[in-house]
Parts: C-alpha cells; sequence; structure tokens
C-alpha cells in the first residue's frame, strides 16, 4: 500500500519514507521514487515493461535496498538500470 502522494498519471512518488506496496493494479511503469526515502519498493504482480526506446534512467533513493519486481512483463532490463544504487536484493 502506498502511504505517501503517488501521482498516477505522472508516476511521481514524493513524501515516502519506509515502504511502498504496490501489487496487482495494472502499474505499467516503476513510478518516479527519486524524491523518497524508501527501504523498500515492492511491485510484484504488474504489468511493469521496460523498452530500450522508452526507457529512462531512474535515480534510486539511497535508502532504497530491497525491489521486488517478480511476476511483471520484463523481458528486458537495460544495462547498468540500478547502477550507482544501495540495492542488495532484487
Amino acid at each position: 500500500m502506498c502511504t505517501c502522494f503517488c501521482d498516477e498519471v505522472t508516476g511521481l512518488a514524493t513524501g515516502c519514507s519506509g515502504a511502498v506496496i504496490i501489487h496487482r493494479t495494472g502499474v505499467t511503469t516503476v513510478p518516479d521514487i527519486s524524491n523518497t526515502k524508501l527501504s523498500l519498493l515492492m511491485l510484484g504482480e504488474n504489468e511493469i515493461q521496460l523498452f530500450p526506446h522508452n526507457y529512462t534512467k531512474i535515480s534510486w533513493p539511497n535508502e532504497l535496498t530491497h525491489v521486488a519486481l517478480q511476476d511483471n512483463n520484463i523481458d528486458y532490463l537495460p544495462d547498468k538500470y540500478f547502477s550507482g544504487s544501495n540495492i542488495q536484493f532484487l
């Protein structure tokens, strides 16, 4: 459950700390969490896809250590998608 402000139109999440869990909502993109203090981001069982032609580099929060993306439509993962992050568990 997202306990912060999550703009579904822009995909921007603000005011978050701790964890954001967005399961089975049909979300198609990874939300912009760059201005948060999240440590856990769970986006399992959605419709997330990444493509070379529409990929935008994400700035992961320094506090983020856990990301769950299981059961999405991810067939492509950009080179260095998680580089520069402190993610320990994917």
